[in-house]
């Protein structure tokens, strides 16, 4: 199994990524595992919390390693040939699966406030609406930053792949893609 983590702020579109990357991949079993909704929720529901964001950031950080071992699970029984996790804690992430022998990419889904904004206005009618201005974004964004490590790795453009998921939809996806498969992923698994 070849781990790919795709992160970004709130809206940068990393299961459209994801999906992307799969349909342009075809012959490759990827199977996409998105930490929210395949681990925080459900452990929100079990433990009678409510699903809020503050609080699945708030059980993300509790549960610590043992949402990647849960992630790993699901997987390793998909028989996944490449993990796909959208979340924010990619030195922990990175730490965890290659210590099992992984090969693992550190991905990041850019796009700027005015796009990440507009998506999330669409998306609010199926949730709870926690956004009201661009500001409001960047709070959030200053939030996920302190709690996990996204900020500090992007500033130190530590990624391997990076998707500029802005208007354009995906833009240079198809680069990276070749980049990562002339350097980083094995040819055994090359899309």
């Amino acid at each position: 199994m070849h781990v790919i983590e795709l992160s970004g702020y709130t809206c940068s579109g990393k299961n459209t990524a994801g999906e992307m990357i799969k349909q342009a991949c075809p012959d490759i079993n990827i199977k996409i595992l998105d930490m929210t909704e395949r681990i925080l929720i459900p452990e929100a529901v079990k433990r009678g919390m409510p699903i809020t964001r503050e609080s699945l950031r708030s059980l993300y950080v509790k549960m610590g390693i043992s949402a990647y071992e849960r992630l790993h699970q699901l997987a390793v029984e998909g028989g996944t040939g490449v993990l796909i996790t959208p979340n924010g804690r990619l030195l922990a992430t990175r730490n965890y699966f290659t210590s099992l022998g992984y090969p693992y990419t550190m991905g990041w889904v850019e796009a700027s406030e005015e796009t990440r904004f507009s998506r999330y206005l669409r998306r609010e009618k199926e949730g709870e609406k926690t956004i009201a201005t661009i500001e409001d974004l960047r709070k959030i964004d200053d939030e996920d930053s302190r709690l996990t490590d996204m900020g500090k790795i992007k500033s130190g453009n530590h990624f391997d792949l990076v998707i500029d998921n802005n208007v354009d939809g995906l833009g240079n996806l198809r680069h990276e893609l070749q980049r990562l498969n002339g350097t980083l992923l094995p040819s055994s698994i090359r899309c």
